[in-house]
């Protein structure tokens, strides 16, 4: 069976459960597959999982990461599964390795990091995901397949993203044998205006929350940076009365108040368009 592929070996590039069931899925089809994670700590939830289901796995720095892929030389299928590693050029080019990336965005919309949040505060009715073929400009190569999700006024940054990722492996097992037998050739991504690139440093609003904001604004911009204790966007802030507070955690209740804003104990209740908005302990 392994004959008929174009490809000798699977190489799974990236962190986390997609990566994980990327590389599961993966030896269903071909018996030589490694995982590969981009070193950014020293013990890690993808570690953990290969070695209980004997896959077989490294994490590596850039440079080491980048001399693993040039010295490859079987024919190799690279999936890039919740990769944050920006693969540079000279690797994208090399002629035996063909590259599928995973993008948690409608390509072309939402290139780069942490599209989730940016759908969700720029108001997006639709988000999804995208497997396409890597090329050296980011999230640009031809779009192999996508899926839909529809956004909701109560969805988190992180809930969407276990969903994306959850989407992602459905899609994947779809598409991995016609990968592995060269039968996904791909459709140009259209150009948009819109289609802008986000980048790591970038928050929404540069983690401020608007006073003047509407409800449905203050409600996306919260949910947007909201992943949990993962705190990935770091903390939110907000003026009020001239000082400048921080804060983690809140609440929103959906319930019949007049709009008022106001301070008890350490909380901040924003009350509008009937809904009380908690931001729990403030800090200075």
């Amino acid at each position: 069976m392994e004959n008929n592929y174009c490809y000798t070996k699977i190489i799974v590039l990236g962190s986390g459960k997609l990566a994980y069931q990327c590389a599961e899925l993966s030896r269903h089809y071909l018996n030589n597959v490694e995982v590969y994670e981009y070193k950014v700590t020293d013990s890690t939830i993808l570690q953990k999982l290969c070695e209980k289901e004997g896959l077989k796995y490294f994490l590596c720095g850039k440079k080491e990461l980048r001399n693993r892929l040039l010295q490859e030389e079987e024919d190799t299928l690279v999936v890039s599964a919740g990769n944050t590693y920006l693969i540079p050029a000279e690797v994208v080019s090399r002629s035996n390795l063909k590259i599928v990336n995973w993008h948690n965005a409608l390509l072309p919309f939402h290139k780069g990091r942490n599209a989730e949040a940016w759908s969700i505060f720029q108001g997006d009715a639709m988000t999804g995901i995208t497997w396409h073929w890597l090329t050296a400009d980011v999230d640009a190569g031809d779009i192999i397949a996508q899926e839909k999700i529809e956004l909701d006024d109560e969805i988190t940054a992180l809930k969407l993203f276990q969903k994306q990722c959850d989407l992602g492996i459905q899609v994947f097992e779809n598409i991995l044998e016609p990968l592995l037998l060269d039968q996904c050739s791909g459709v140009r991504q259209s150009r948009i205006s819109d289609g802008q690139m986000h980048f790591s440093w970038e928050v929404p609003n540069e983690g401020m929350l608007d006073i003047e904001w509407d409800y449905a604004q203050i409600s996306r911009f919260l949910r947007s940076m909201d992943y949990g204790a993962l705190q990935l966007l770091g903390k939110m802030y907000i003026e009020w009365q001239g000082q400048i507070y921080s804060f983690r955690k809140y609440r929103i209740v959906k319930k019949n108040v007049e709009d008022a804003i106001y301070m008890q104990d350490e909380d901040l209740y924003i009350c509008r368009e009937n809904h009380e908005i908690v931001l729990l302990s403030l800090n200075r």
